[in-house]
């Protein structure tokens, strides 16, 4: 991995958050007032503070959809892209610069593959934390159990492969 670079991003000519971005401001996606603001607000974070991109890992993370029987969508790919490889620094290192997601979104938006997917990229190498410790919680015993077991169908289907 080459050394962090951390520059404005006033332009942002990175797909995974440009795509979303544009969708959201050109109405295609029919957004609601939050995602307004929140495309306002990544807009202007972007352009206003030192933060470095990631685009080797998200590269990467991005190379994982293959083992999945869905692909992305927008939101899922812009929210990995800032929550998973966007960092900001002190004196001392680098950080997250979003550490924490809270997800609001209705049935059948594919919260359980989201959640499975990035399951898969922070345990994987690429994440660059040896046996990084993922917990899913839940409603109940069931659903906290489906992205686990997505992965794990995965691995099992993909295990004559490695």
């Amino acid at each position: 991995m080459s050394d962090p670079v951390f520059s404005r991003h006033p332009s942002i000519d990175i797909p995974e958050i440009a795509d979303y971005l544009e969708s959201v401001e050109s109405g295609e996606c029919v957004p609601c007032d939050d995602q307004i603001e929140l495309a306002k607000h990544i807009r202007g974070v972007l352009s206003n503070e030192e933060l470095w991109i990631n685009t080797d890992k998200l590269a990467k993370y991005m190379s994982y959809q293959r083992y999945f029987p869905f692909d992305l969508g927008a939101w899922e790919k812009f929210l990995i892209a800032l929550w998973l490889c966007t960092y900001e620094h002190d004196g001392d290192g680098f950080f997250p610069r979003w550490p924490q997601l809270f997800l609001y979104v209705g049935r059948g938006s594919g919260k359980n593959g989201f959640i499975s997917f990035c399951s898969w990229c922070l345990t994987s190498k690429a994440n660059g934390i040896p046996l990084y410790d993922v917990d899913i919680c839940a409603n109940t015993d069931e659903q906290a159990q489906t992205s686990f077991l997505d992965v794990k169908r995965i691995l099992d289907a993909d295990a004559g492969k490695w």
